[in-house]
């Protein structure tokens, strides 16, 4: 049982959700929503394909692999 674990990169989403002031923000903003987009098209296609993809900051990365662990645990897929 495939587990993905990303750790989000606070620095783009606060760049993705400013507003631009100038014309070179707007093309930093653009390729930060892209790979933002990116990584959500990459942990989706796990998920379809029966895997487990989590997108955390790194305060949240612990417990969340703590309950994910037990979720995993108690459907019996380990």
């Amino acid at each position: 049982l495939p587990l993905v674990v990303t750790i989000g990169d606070l620095d783009l989403s606060h760049l993705v959700g400013l507003p631009p002031r100038s014309v070179e923000e707007v093309y930093r903003q653009s390729v930060a929503e892209d790979l933002l987009q990116h990584r959500r098209e990459a942990l989706a296609r796990i998920v379809e394909r029966g895997g487990l993809a989590l997108d955390l900051s790194t305060s949240r990365l612990a417990p969340s692999l703590i309950h994910q662990y037990f979720q995993i645990r108690d459907r019996r897929l380990v």
